[in-house]
């Protein structure tokens, strides 16, 4: 039984190997989509004079990374990420934010960067509101600047 057992463990050991050796074929790789990272810049915001906003992108360099086409897209700008994507050329991401305001309301705001990938084709909007169920709450502000690519 022994020399039986390891003819049959010498076959399965080549098998094995020849398994490894084989070439792989191109449908079973995953491809790899080239990541096109831009740098993003809002210098301002136009924003009603009495307003304070929540907003995290002014005089801060953000980095877009996306995938040279439609697909995911994100920014970073600091330690703040939008998120959403980019189709057919046009880029809409997304960041949410929660504040206390001096009103003792919490608020939440929506900052958004969409538009054509193109220079001068975005814009950085922001709204907010204040969370459901609070009374007293003072009135909502908004926000808008163009964003440069770098």
């Amino acid at each position: 039984m022994r020399g039986k057992a390891s003819k049959v463990l010498g076959v399965a050991s080549c098998v094995a190997l020849l398994s490894l050796m084989l070439p792989v074929s191109a449908s079973s790789v995953a491809p790899t989509t080239p990541k096109c990272p831009t740098r993003l810049t809002v210098k301002s915001t136009n924003k009603p004079g009495s307003c304070f906003i929540d907003e995290r992108v002014t005089n801060r360099q953000g980095v877009l990374q996306y995938q040279c086409g439609d697909g995911p897209a994100s920014a970073t700008f600091g330690s703040d990420r939008f998120e959403g994507a980019v189709k057919d050329g046009q880029l809409s991401i997304e960041l949410k934010t929660e504040f206390p305001f001096s009103d003792h309301c919490k608020w939440q705001s929506t900052q958004r960067i969409e538009g054509t990938m193109q220079p001068g084709g975005l814009v950085f909007t922001y709204t907010e509101a204040p969370l459901p169920g609070q009374k007293g709450c003072a009135s909502a502000c908004t926000a808008s600047g163009a964003v440069a690519l770098d």
